[in-house]
């Protein structure tokens, strides 16, 4: 690449000046604790050249004239500290800085736990040249959340997505978490699913985290798939001396009066070698019961013609579908990292990883009023998910020059092993005066529930197994120069190169109970096996009544506030008996076996070039432009349905598709700093985001009168990005943040429901499917625009002489608003005068509405308050109106309900050294997740999880 033979010589340059230059380096720590102050910036005076203190509170300012030098070292909640030096005839210049905190005249400076991770997280972000929202490692540290998600859900402009009221994926800036990079040290972390790039990050133990950072606007040196925001964990490295840490904790989940939650959290770290090399290593393990009552309900319209604002459509309940779930989950992970100072640099070897194993048994009662059955059942599975990161990173400077690079290796799998269903079904099931307009709560009240007149439908268990895996390289160069007095510029460039294997495999098996072949059999070896069922069950008659199964102790199950509740739910021990009892009858489904899977390779190559000008003491000017080269290879199946026999197979072909694209992305950020208590900074960035893996693998299945149909042609979307962040920060104030941005987003992805085949080529179909519906997923012809407010305060009270100057405060408030054109197709069939008298047209039309899973409004507000060895934080979430659903007609769309919740952790120490004991309240509110229907406000989804607690006690040696 020209750029780097660019710097070669450029690096040859500084090496014949490198006798007038100097190198000045030290740390700056806290003068009493003297530990170090990450973020601290130490600049020469007068210009905004210098350096930015990394985790060990080093700083570096490479290039410097020989002579009469004045540093200035400032961190907010820090007297500012000017320092001249005299340099001569040296090439290296170390000068370590101490500061004092700021505090009332005449009173003794004590800065408590809460605090210092605050004052830690806002001096980061502002020495950042970027938008960014950190959390920093002694925030995390001294009252940590249930998980990664959790302590990001406390960022502005971020939501949780959760799971039994643990948070797993989170949602920035409005935009869904497929939109947005989750990395481990730099490290995309691999996608946990089968169909978009998302991760579950309850995968992420807070206690192994040094900090969270999450970037806003990207710059051209990182890689530039990511709409909404990119997280970064950075993990803990060892400091010097030697480090303990343990905890162990029990837990207790209100909603089903359970005490078996526990974690253990064995940590430690020591420098070798006179503390050039560190090792830190750390284990976890938790058992938690993430039990709730979850509902989910569907809806309908009942026709009308020519449905418009004047003659909207009626809403009717298409299905009513109720839990019980019992979730038991097993987590264990860890960390190991390895680093080694260098005189100029370091070598870093860091490892993380996790694993999750569930058990998830759901009793179930789905109501299905529009055909006047309801349905009884039991699902029993077995989840097994494991995420690995390792990465090595090596840094090292040579006076102006820095090298930098590393290689990396992510993995992730999901295997679900014999996911087992047992179903039954009741016909007739409703009084004849149901009324399916009024609500999913007046179904309940006219279900007859008739059990004898139910009988078992199917026992069916299926089985995936998901893997993904990524290598990368990375080499970047940087070098500093001095152009004038007034002018420092950083020339940064570098290339990357990353290959993701990336495989699905589905099996399904089932026995239709009724059925006269395999349901004769397993009917035949129930009555074997029970002997007592012989007077209700005959192998020759079809019917096996379901009322033998149901546990008659299960007494009705009442969702938290009363309104629906579960009853005729299958006997677990004896559905699960019969379960295994079916083993020897399933028959293969070929079609669901195979139909799904796919397997493919996406290659990535790119290169950069970003210059980063310090100008005066005022400005940093940083453009950058980013070129990125995908290449994909996917096989996928295309078979038809419509010929297939259940017992001998499903035809299909192996079918690859390679595609490749390219962009040439520019960013440019700017930050403008005119006075010491305020900046400014815009961003101007283009990024991308590459389709779904499901979206993208060339796979048709030709049913008997449609055509299912992926679309492996669709491009990356786009999006062009506008920043404006305005930080204002001094002692007393902390920091108060007001940030806006705007997107627009080309060629999103969606589903535009069916079109008639006009043109079976068009589709690289058989040409006799002429006229067949077909689903289309295309890219958006329409831009989606996307707008955000974010406001954010951070500050304690450290100035007031009373009690309420161990108070901490954080505040965030966010504002979304969006604007998406929905594409839709509708079949038109048109009759004319002659042959062939009826002609069908694809007719597009759109409709407005919102970006899914984009809230209105998020409100965060925590407060700390420590005194002596006390420490608490009470935290206050409130979300609105997320929109959750879109459909059509805008009567059938639905958003979330409004959702308060409250989180309270309290630590204290005890009189033995290093010991400690906490108690964590979540949920503090019993709140409850519910989506609702725009138009009726009925439920669409709820989630019942109830208040859970957990309390340990903790052992450190600091």
């Amino acid at each position: 690449m020209p750029i780097l033979f660019i710097l070669m010589n450029l690096a040859i340059f500084s090496s014949i000046n490198a006798q007038n230059k100097v190198v000045i380096e030290g740390v700056v720590r806290d003068s009493m604790t003297k530990e170090a102050l990450i973020g601290a910036t130490v600049l020469i005076s007068g210009t905004n050249n210098g350096g930015v203190c990394d985790l060990n509170g080093h700083y570096r300012i490479p290039s410097v004239s020989q002579g009469k030098i004045e540093l200035t070292a400032r961190y907010l909640g820090y007297k500012t500290k000017t320092i001249i030096i005299d340099i001569n005839n040296s090439k290296k210049y170390n000068l370590n800085i101490d500061l004092k905190l700021v505090g009332i005249l005449g009173e003794e400076v004590v800065i408590t736990a809460q605090a210092q991770g605050q004052i830690s997280a806002i001096n980061k972000q502002l020495s950042s040249n970027t938008i960014t929202n950190i959390v920093s490692a002694k925030k995390i540290q001294e009252i940590p959340d249930a998980n990664a998600a959790e302590s990001l859900g406390r960022l502005p402009g971020i939501s949780i997505l959760r799971s039994g009221g643990e948070g797993s994926k989170i949602v920035i800036r409005g935009l869904a978490p497929k939109f947005n990079k989750i990395q481990v040290e730099g490290v995309k972390m691999a996608s946990t699913g089968s169909d978009d790039r998302s991760t579950d990050l309850s995968m992420i133990s807070p206690y192994m985290l040094e900090a969270i950072e999450v970037s806003k606007a990207a710059m051209a040196d990182k890689e530039a798939d990511v709409f909404g925001g990119s997280v970064n964990f950075v993990l803990r490295e060892a400091p010097k001396g030697k480090k303990f840490d343990a905890l162990i904790q029990g837990g207790y989940s209100q909603l089903f009066n359970n005490f078996n939650n526990g974690k253990l959290v064995l940590g430690g770290s020591k420098r070798f070698f006179n503390n050039k090399f560190g090792v830190f290593a750390q284990l976890d393990i938790e058992r938690r019961n993430r039990s709730s009552y979850e509902l989910r309900a569907g809806y309908t319209n009942i026709t009308v013609s020519n449905p418009s604002p004047d003659n909207p459509i009626d809403v009717s309940l298409a299905n009513l579908y109720l839990q019980h779930i019992s979730r038991k989950i097993n987590r264990n992970g860890g960390a190991v990292v390895m680093d080694y100072k260098l005189a100029s640099g370091s070598i870093k070897f860091s490892n993380f990883f996790s694993a999750i194993g569930k058990d998830i048994l759901s009793r179930y009662e789905d109501y299905r009023p529009n055909f006047f059955q309801h349905l009884y059942g039991l699902s029993n599975s077995k989840q097994n998910l494991r995420v690995m990161t390792n990465a090595l990173s090596f840094k090292n400077s040579f006076g102006a020059l820095t090298l930098k690079g590393g290689a990396a290796y992510s993995f992730s799998d999901n295997y679900a092993p014999n996911n087992a269903v047992f179903s039954a079904i009741e016909n007739n099931a409703f009084d004849a005066d149901l009324d399916i307009q009024s609500g999913p709560s007046s179904v309940l009240s006219k279900a007859r529930n008739n059990l004898k007149n139910a009988r078992v439908l199917e026992i069916s268990k299926d089985s995936f197994y998901v893997k993904e895996d990524e290598v990368s390289l990375n080499l970047n160069l940087e070098y500093v120069y001095n152009i004038g007095k007034h002018i420092n510029m950083t020339l940064k460039t570098g290339v990357k190169y990353k290959k993701l294997n990336k495989e699905y495999d589905k099996e399904y098996d089932r026995i239709p109970v009724s059925w006269a072949g395999h349901g004769k059999k397993i009917r035949k070896a129930i009555i074997e096996k029970y002997p007592w069922m012989k007077q209700y069950v005959s192998a020759e008659v079809s019917k096996l009544p379901y009322f033998l199964f149901v546990d008659s102790t299960y007494s009705k199950k009442e969702f938290p506030g009363g309104d629906y509740y579960i009853q005729n739910v299958p006997k677990t021990e004896l559905t699960t008996e019969i379960l295994d009892l079916s083993e020897n009858f399933y028959f293969k489904d070929y079609q669901k076996s195979n139909k799904f899977d796919y397997h493919g390779t996406e290659e990535y190559k790119a290169a950069y070039i970003m210059g980063t000008f310090n100008i005066g003491k005022t400005l940093t000017f940083i453009p950058g432009v980013r070129y990125e080269l995908n290449t994909t290879n996917y096989t996928g199946n295309r078979g038809n349905s419509s010929v297939m026999l259940w017992n001998e197979g499903y035809a299909f072909n192996d079918t690859t598709v390679t595609r490749q694209n390219s962009f040439l992305l520019p960013m440019i950020h700017l930050k403008y700093k005119p006075v010491k208590w305020f900046d400014i900074r815009l961003a101007f960035t283009q990024t991308l985001s590459r389709p779904n893996f499901s979206q993208i693998v060339p796979k048709w299945d030709i049913l008997d009168a449609s055509v299912e149909w992926n679309n492996p042609y669709l491009k990356p979307s786009f999006s062009t990005n506008y920043d404006l962040h305005l930080s204002f920060y001094q002692h007393k104030l902390g920091l108060f943040t007001i940030g806006g941005f705007h997107k627009s987003i080309e060629d999103l992805i969606y589903n535009t429901g069916n079109a008639v085949i006009l043109d079976p080529k068009e589709f690289g179909l058989p040409s006799n499917l002429k006229g067949r519906p077909v689903t289309k997923i295309i890219n958006n012809k329409f831009p989606a625009k996307l707008w955000g407010l974010e406001l954010e305060w951070q500050t304690r009270f450290w100035y007031i002489n009373n009690f309420l100057k161990g108070f901490v405060l954080n505040i965030n408030y966010t504002h979304t608003k969006s604007e998406v054109q929905y594409p839709k197709t509708e079949i038109k069939k048109k009759f004319i005068q002659e042959p062939p008298y009826q002609i069908t047209e694809n007719i597009d039309t759109f409709y407005t509405d919102r970006l899914i899973y984009q809230p209105g409004d998020i409100l965060n507000v925590t407060i700390g308050y420590d005194f002596k060895g006390f420490s608490t934080r009470l935290s206050f979430l409130y979300q609105d109106d997320i929109f959750a659903y879109t459909h059509f007609f805008k009567e059938l769309r639905g958003v979330s309900d409004k959702y308060y919740r409250l989180d309270l952790s309290m630590k204290q120490k005890l009189p033995w050294k290093g010991f400690e004991i906490l108690l964590n309240i979540s949920n503090l509110s019993s709140s409850v997740e519910r989506d609702i229907n725009v138009s009726r406000g009925f439920p669409m989804k709820e989630q019942h999880y109830g208040i859970t607690m957990d309390a340990g006690i903790r052992y450190r040696l600091k």
